[in-house]
């Protein structure tokens, strides 16, 4: 314990008994690198403040209130109790719990209860060690770092809070093992860019070790400066479940396996991609939106252990994943009812559950989109159809019905391929007729 101090010159006990002027005067004695051992209702914030250089504090079992925001603003702090289960730091009714501005800053073996704000809050330092720390019943979220360069994050827990429970946003070369978030109100995890107070932009943040996420892991993309603009630059963060993979953000497959996109309340500036255990969840998911900032438009599921396969499920939209896919990218359409036209020009495959159980329906022609296509001859023809695939080298749909409920008109398709090349297999092309003029 206390490694970040160096050399201990010597410990001295602080008493119930002794005032915080004590504190002040061991450190003066001992000089840098020194060791301070507190009990219940001695003056964590004395200690911080007298000390010359590095110093541990140490906090035998019990309970401590802090008057005021506990301020770790010198550098080479260590905080170091007893254990999370033998440790209670109270917080004060106003302020952050703990704010950490520092560097070199180490808290272990404590539990902050009842923050009035922010529980623990490192901002703007590099050099940061939690461990065996729980913060919990706290106003907003129980463990926020912003703009930290250089953190591990270990055994921490985030137990009943009125914010996220574990945040980063414009933090760098993270590591988080072996977490819990519970009973959040706001997302499980947030990993965010936003740029308004440190330098936008957020990379190497790695989550490993057995953890236990109840609710949503969201990635947060905005730049604060550049209202109105889709996220750029700095402002996106990669991911994926493979550390190799060299993302901003690794999450492990174990924990997260699927991710929910969609179009936000408060876009084109802001976008937010949430993490889900299990297909099941992602698919539970899109049939509440609009849920949190995300809307009932653009929603689609992406796997995160092979981000190949995508899937529109009831609340989802086909195109969107179709939008979003890559050339030869998998768009898996599950069982469900979807009123959409779709259009499609990359290669791609699109596979439905099956005959009777993924059903495309066509949307009325008030609400559909033609579109035209150069034929060999240079004339221009307009083609309207359920299913529209043009200049794609290789198309494969399957598992499909495909319902033009009647609503056709003259030149209306159930699934009309030019330019392209591909397959249709196991579908069902039905009621493809013009009431004026019927006729498939």
């Amino acid at each position: 314990m206390g490694s970040r101090c160096g050399a201990s010159n010597g410990s001295r006990s602080v008493g119930l008994s002794l005032v915080a002027t004590l504190v002040f005067a061991v450190s003066a004695s001992v000089g840098l690198g020194d060791v301070v051992n507190l009990n219940p209702g001695d003056d964590i914030q004395a200690a911080i403040n007298g000390a010359v250089g590095a110093r541990t504090i140490n906090l035998s079992a019990g309970i401590y209130a802090l008057p005021a925001t506990l301020n770790v603003n010198q550098a080479d702090i260590s905080i170091v109790g007893a254990g999370s289960g033998s440790v209670t730091i109270g917080a004060a009714p106003a302020g952050y719990g703990i704010y950490v501005t520092a560097g070199n800053a180490t808290l272990q073996g404590f539990t902050l209860n009842g923050a009035a704000s922010y529980g623990v809050k490192p901002s703007g330092m590099s050099g940061l060690v939690v461990t065996d720390v729980v913060a919990q019943n706290g106003v907003r979220t129980g463990i926020d770092l912003n703009g930290v360069t250089g953190a591990t994050l270990t055994n921490v827990a985030s137990l009943n809070n009125g914010g996220h429970g574990i945040s980063l946003t414009d933090c760098n070369g993270v590591t988080v093992t072996n977490a819990t978030t519970v009973g959040s109100a706001w997302q499980s995890v947030s990993v965010a860019t936003w740029g308004r107070y440190y330098p936008l932009g957020t990379s190497g943040i790695v989550f490993n070790g057995t953890n236990s996420f109840a609710g949503i892991f969201q990635l947060e993309e905005g730049d604060f400066n550049n209202p109105g603009v889709p996220p750029a630059g700095a402002a996106i963060i990669t991911y994926s479940t493979n550390i190799l993979d060299g993302a901003d953000v690794t999450v492990q497959a174990g924990d997260f396996g699927f991710a929910l996109h969609g179009d936000q309340d408060d876009g084109p500036d802001q976008n937010r991609v949430w993490f889900m255990p299990t297909l099941a969840n992602a698919m539970l998911a899109a049939t509440f939106a609009p849920i949190g900032h995300l809307l009932s438009t653009g929603i689609y599921i992406e796997s995160l252990t092979d981000p190949t396969q995508l899937y529109a499920s009831p609340g989802c939209t086909i195109q969107a994943a179709i939008d979003a896919a890559d050339p030869g990218d998998t768009v898996n359409v599950l069982a469900g009812t979807y009123a959409e036209q779709l259009y499609i020009n990359k290669n791609l495959n699109l596979t439905g559950s099956g005959i009777g159980s993924a059903i495309l329906q066509a949307v009325p022609i008030v609400g559909r989109s033609p579109y035209n296509v150069t034929q060999w001859n240079g004339s221009v023809r307009t083609i309207d159809a359920c299913i529209g695939v043009v200049g794609a080298a290789a198309v494969n749909i399957s598992g499909l019905t495909v319902d033009g409920l009647d609503l056709g008109q003259n030149n209306f398709y159930g699934i009309h391929l030019f330019d392209s090349s591909g397959s249709v297999n196991a579908c069902s092309i039905e009621n493809i007729t013009w009431s004026v003029s019927p006729g498939a």
